[in-house]
């Protein structure tokens, strides 16, 4: 077999001038490619992704079905941030070897990424499928590759985003049986856990992630979780301050106590959450939605549209942020530009709320009382508990002077919400401009008295 240094002088020669003429020569160009890829690898150790990606392009030409060589490529390409070439490549190796679990494994996981960048590839692979292709190709590593606990927390982490909990549970029990010792692994099958609705078992598998590294900031972060979801928003916020403390550069923590910060009336602390968790993770286009939604609220409309857009460009299909998009044009007084928002979204999902929220606001503006009320009636059916169209309802309801179904949903609706007996409060979830103020401070006027506790006896 040809030696490293041959190898590397071969890489240097350029191409060859011509196919091999027999099976010898077909032997030694084999043997030759294969140096020429663990050279390649040896490159990518290093970070040296250029020369590593000529390698690896010099063996694909001596030896165009080495899978190996594909995968070295691919991941070049990768390290790079070119992921569709990337893509295609890790599809030919998994292809040419399909007994290959690491080249299944840095596919799912390169899937796992293009989904949550909302990527298109020139393979015509839609965004929503990367998902599904990371789960099956993880599945295929995990089966050639049983005994890796790596792989099975790979897995549980897709299976919990594909909404496949009872699946992540399976995975993460067998990384917990695989890796005993790993924090990790027992985070991964508390999160599964939580996500079954066991979450006396996820507590379980948090402290003994923390009894084995005390400084597990995922850790704590599962138990903000777990209070959160016991409605101990004190109990949460104080978790994830601790998940920060123990590692400042922990983007979800933030993001979850921006979330209970609002929970507890304090949106100016929840924008700089907000604001430092994107600095950390620039992709998280959840976060970026909320803090679009702050912005909007505290009148910086053009912000406000920059950040929605780019959550559209990740997320295209998410209405909640066309809607936002839309309230954000009736900020600006582009009626028009969000009534067209408005009959797009009911167009595209008929039984949601988002489309029919922000046309009975715009005919709320438009002093279309019966046809923002029909409107408001349909965004409930969607969604009962959307405090904006019970407060909108429960105004127009009293403009129209039907007094007494105003405000049984406007008590409905302050169970929810109690600090809607504010005019600042109600104007912000309706909109309020200089023609709305006079209506709204009326309508609580005569009606705060109905949120009044009873007399006791």
């Amino acid at each position: 077999m040809a030696t490293l240094a041959f190898a590397v002088r071969l890489f240097a020669q350029g191409p060859a001038a011509s196919p091999p003429a027999d099976p010898a020569a077909s032997q030694t160009d084999s043997s030759q490619a294969a140096e020429i890829v663990n050279h390649g690898f040896d490159l990518l150790s290093t970070h040296d992704r250029n020369n590593a990606e000529a390698a690896f392009r010099k063996a694909i030409e001596l030896k165009p079905d080495l899978a190996s060589a594909h995968r070295g490529l691919a991941l070049a390409l990768w390290s790079g941030g070119r992921r569709t070439a990337a893509f295609g490549e890790l599809r030919k190796a998994v292809q040419l070897d399909p007994q290959d679990a690491d080249a299944h494994f840095d596919l799912g996981k390169l899937a796992w990424d293009l989904n949550a960048e909302g990527s298109q590839t020139a393979t015509a692979q839609k965004p929503a499928d990367y998902l599904d292709l990371a789960a099956t190709e993880m599945a295929l590593a995990a089966k050639l590759k049983p005994n890796d606990p790596e792989i099975r927390l790979s897995l549980a982490e897709v299976d919990l985003e594909a909404k496949r909990p009872q699946d992540a549970v399976a995975a993460a029990g067998e990384a917990v049986r695989l890796a005993p010792s790993s924090a990790r692994a027992h985070v991964s099958l508390g999160r599964a856990d939580l996500a079954v609705g066991e979450d006396v078992h996820a507590v379980a598998e948090a402290k003994e992630a923390l009894r084995l590294d005390p400084a597990d900031a995922e850790a704590d972060y599962l138990l903000g979780q777990v209070s959160w979801g016991r409605k101990d928003a004190a109990g949460a916020e104080r978790e994830f301050r601790e998940a920060i403390r123990v590692k400042p550069d922990f983007a979800p923590a933030y993001a979850a106590l921006a979330q209970t910060a609002l929970e507890r009336g304090r949106p100016g602390e929840a924008r700089l959450l907000l604001e430092k968790d994107l600095s950390l993770d620039p992709r998280d286009w959840q976060s970026e939605y909320r803090l679009a939604k702050l912005v909007s609220e505290s009148g910086e409309t053009k912000r406000a549209l920059d950040l929605l857009n780019d959550v559209l460009r990740r997320a295209p299909g998410f209405a909640p942020a066309q809607e936002q998009l839309g309230m954000a044009l009736v900020r600006r007084g582009d009626l028009p530009g969000a009534t067209a928002k408005a009959q797009s979204l009911e167009a595209r999902s008929p039984a949601g709320p988002e489309g029919h929220r922000l046309m009975a606001l715009i005919l709320w503006k438009q002093r279309d009382l019966d046809g923002s009320l029909a409107e408001c009636a349909q965004a409930l059916g969607a969604d009962p508990d959307s405090i904006a169209a019970l407060a909108l309802q429960a105004l127009e309801l009293w403009r129209l002077n039907r007094k007494k179904e105003a405000r049984g949903v406007f008590v409905t609706a302050a169970k929810r919400e109690p600090r809607l007996a504010t005019a600042e409060v109600f104007c912000r979830l309706i909109l309020c401009d200089a023609r709305d103020i006079g209506p709204v401070e009326e309508f609580l006027q005569k009606n705060r008295w109905a949120l009044a506790p009873p007399p006791s006896p």
